[in-house]
């Protein structure tokens, strides 16, 4: 069998028409074998009759080099490869097949880009889109220079060679420009594509992109810039020399702020609007709000947030910050911003819990080395003081127990909006905990919403923290109130949630909190009040101990339940804590619970999987496993019932 010289495949007079392809045979082979240069646009590989195109070279002979000036179709990918065959095979030419098209690869890009854009340039990478150009992955390098630098004034999104998918006919890099607030120089970045023996190159292989210098925002806009401090009491930290008034229009953005913003007690009390037009990197960059419920910060125009974290001041452990807001306009919440005063996830990373600290009424002081998760709007691990209305919250989440100084409860987050809400991205009170042992996690907190209409698909959550060595916390509470009559709770497709945590062999899981829904013929002792456990079972510790919420809270705040109807869902456990009166009871599911206690429940309608139950007293032989311990369950009359699903 014949015999090639090693890296012997490869190729010259590469155009858009043509290619001469060169193989150099070592061993004739005996007899001599036949030599073809073999070509097509698709891969026959090391099969010789896979290959489409085969042109007879003659007869090879020893040490000689053989060359075949194909001619090609343009914008069309080919591979190609030298071989010999003879009586007893085929040899073929290393490397294995080589693809190379007769395209032009080119490259686009902006002439300009101001140096604080919180928009990247795109530099797009193209290759021909016909024929079958894009069946492969292609590798394109390039060099970067200019007189701008690398990481210093601006990012690329990927080192070369860039690469082309299969199936793609471009691919794009992105440039994110960093200000260089100091100085008003100018600066370039060059891009140039660098050669290659898979394509040939187009006339647009190189590109400038000049960053010009920033420009700040005209007056009403007052944005942060955070030249010297997080302060917002220091004039030189915002883009009209002066502390933002009535008048202005603040913006929170990355276009502009080279530190979080810290709104300082002593802030103006009211401004014209508020934005936070972009998303930033990282995404958690922060407004720290240092209002209360009864100070809050009024924004009298419209609230865009489509970036950023809003927080509040703390931890504490007699806290009295809120993200305290009322807006005169629209409220809207992007899918990449967050209102934010619980904890986890990112506010763990940057060690900034919210809300109390090592304290809370359901927080239990830790013993030793012992813990447990704590209470609030349900039963924590061991701890079962529930605490905080259900219909206004406005309390504070409680502390994981244990000698941990990061597991703070959940925050406090009062919203005040005239117009519409429009919620995609998020509003958290979570609790803290820690997967694995941290002594016993925290519950989560308050969100308290009233607005004319609530849309969106986002999120609302106010989840208790998970601990699986020592206890998780239970849920928060949330409450929304819609003024407008012609809003609906069904309006808003997102969540809202107030589950606990879970367990496992070893440890207590949690109980849910509440959600109440209020609409604007609700009064202020009324409304739907939703009891999800998310699935969560209570425990497998033993002996089992159900985690409950609490109907009312053992520190209760409200006047009456009578006028509440409530669902329960999802391993939802419910305890009656004294004789409660309430308008509606509904269960969902097989898994909801009713913890009697002695005491007496009377409602006016119960509903089990949409199926009215008949008025009567009710007790544990009754219901089995719905209802539990002593006491009864007295259903008067049929009432009529409101639910979401």
């Amino acid at each position: 069998m014949a015999a090639f010289v090693e890296s012997s495949c490869v190729k010259s007079n590469f155009t858009a028409t043509g290619a001469t392809f060169y193989g150099t045979i070592g061993t004739a082979g005996s007899p001599a074998a036949e030599v073809f240069a073999c070509y097509g646009t698709a891969n026959g590989a090391a099969i010789f009759a896979n290959w489409t195109g085969r042109v007879s070279l003659g007869a090879a002979a020893d040490a000689t080099a053989y060359s075949y000036a194909a001619t090609l179709t343009s914008n069309t990918l080919y591979y190609f490869r030298m071989a010999a065959t003879n009586s007893s095979g085929a040899a073929f030419a290393v490397p294995s097949p080589t693809y190379f098209m007769t395209g032009e690869v080119s490259v686009d890009a902006p002439d300009s880009l101001p140096e604080n854009s919180p928009t990247p340039a795109s530099i797009v990478i193209s290759r021909p889109a016909q024929n079958n150009c894009a069946n492969i992955e292609l590798p394109v390098p390039f060099a970067v220079g200019g007189t701008a630098q690398a990481g210093v004034h601006y990012t690329l999104s990927t080192t070369s060679p860039a690469k082309i998918p299969a199936g793609a006919s471009s691919t794009t890099i992105t440039l994110t420009p960093k200000p260089d607030w100091g100085s008003a120089t100018e600066r370039t970045v060059t891009f140039a594509l660098g050669a290659s023996a898979s394509y040939l190159l187009g006339a647009a292989t190189n590109a400038t992109i000049t960053l010009t210098d920033a420009v700040l925002p005209a007056a009403p806009t007052n944005a942060f810039l955070g030249a010297v401090s997080e302060s917002s009491l220091d004039p030189a930290n915002w883009s009209l020399g002066v502390v933002p008034t009535s008048e202005h229009i603040v913006v929170f953005s990355p276009e502009y702020a080279q530190r979080e913003l810290d709104w300082l007690s002593g802030s103006a009390s009211v401004v014209a609007g508020w934005e936070q037009p972009h998303a930033f990197t990282p995404a958690d960059m922060r407004a720290s709000f240092h209002t209360t419920p009864a100070s809050p910060l009024t924004i009298a125009g419209d609230c865009v947030l489509n970036g950023g974290y809003w927080i509040h001041e703390g931890p504490s452990n007699a806290p009295v910050r809120a993200i305290a807001v009322n807006i005169g306009g629209d409220l809207t919440v992007g899918a990449g911003a967050q209102i934010n005063a619980g904890n986890g996830g990112v506010n763990q990373a940057n060690g900034k819990p919210r809300g109390y600290f090592l304290a809370g009424p359901g927080y239990l002081p830790s013993s030793g080395a012992a813990g447990t998760g704590s209470s609030y709007g349900g039963e924590g691990a061991t701890n079962d003081v529930t605490y905080g209305s259900v219909l206004n919250p406005l309390s504070y989440g409680s502390s994981g127990r244990g000698d941990n100084n990061g597991f703070a409860g959940g925050g406090l987050i009062v919203l005040n909006v005239n117009g519409t809400t429009t919620l995609n991205g998020a509003i958290y009170s979570r609790g803290f905990g820690y997967i694995g042992s941290g002594r016993g996690a925290s519950t989560g907190g308050s969100i308290n919403l009233t607005t004319a209409k609530l849309v969106g698909g986002g999120t609302m959550c106010v989840r208790g923290g998970l601990d699986e060595g020592y206890g998780s916390g239970s849920g928060g509470r949330i409450r929304v109130k819609l003024t407008d009559a012609a809003s609906a709770i069904g309006d808003f497709t997102g969540a809202a949630t107030a589950y606990g945590n879970g367990a496992n062999a070893g440890a207590l899981g949690s109980a849910a909190g509440t959600v109440a829904w209020q609409t604007a013929a609700d009064t202020a002792l009324s409304g739907l009040v939703v009891v999800d456990n998310n699935a969560y079972a209570d425990t497998t510790n033993t002996p089992p101990r159900a985690m409950c919420t609490h109907l009312p809270p053992r520190q209760d705040t409200d006047a009456s339940f009578t006028a509440t109807q409530w669902v329960l869902r999802r391993y939802a456990s419910v305890r009656v804590t004294q004789n409660v009166a309430v308008k509606s009871l509904e269960v969902e599911g097989a898994n909801a619970r009713i913890f009697l206690n002695g005491k007496t429940l009377m409602t006016k309608a119960f509903i089990i999987d949409d199926a009215a139950v008949n008025a009567g007293t009710y007790t544990e032989a009754d219901y089995p496993a719905l209802l539990k311990g002593s006491g009864t369950l007295i259903v008067q009359s049929l009432g009529t019932l409101l639910s979401i699903r």
